[in-house]
């Protein structure tokens, strides 16, 4: 592992910004009941309680889990902790955005 962890945030943070531009898997901000955050790999749809935690820390574990499915919940917490020690500024806000853009269009019923 590189000693600051840089070099390991720009790949992670770059998996996740490719994992965003496929286009496959899209956000909704719901209120869940215990989780903060869950993937459901059948509808391609990442849940987020946004009342509950830090946002953009949730997004990335949860994008984290839907790249590297097999990882153990302990090693994705690891790297969620890395990413939000080193990401930039200007990552950050690009990862906002790009989350905003993931975002599930919430259907309303018609009056």
């Amino acid at each position: 592992m590189e000693k600051n962890g840089k070099g390991r945030t720009y790949r992670l943070i770059s998996a996740i910004y490719k994992l965003c531009r496929e286009g496959e898997w899209r956000v909704k901000f719901t209120k869940l009941r215990k989780d903060v955050g869950v993937i459901d790999p059948e509808r391609k749809i990442i849940y987020i309680d946004p009342w509950k935690e830090e946002t953009l820390s949730t997004f990335m574990h949860e994008c984290m889990h839907v790249i590297f499915g097999n990882r153990k919940e302990r090693e994705v917490i690891r790297l969620e902790n890395m990413l939000m020690e080193n990401i930039s500024r200007t990552q950050a806000q690009r990862l906002m955005l790009a989350m905003a853009e993931m975002m599930v269009k919430i259907k309303t019923k018609s009056s």
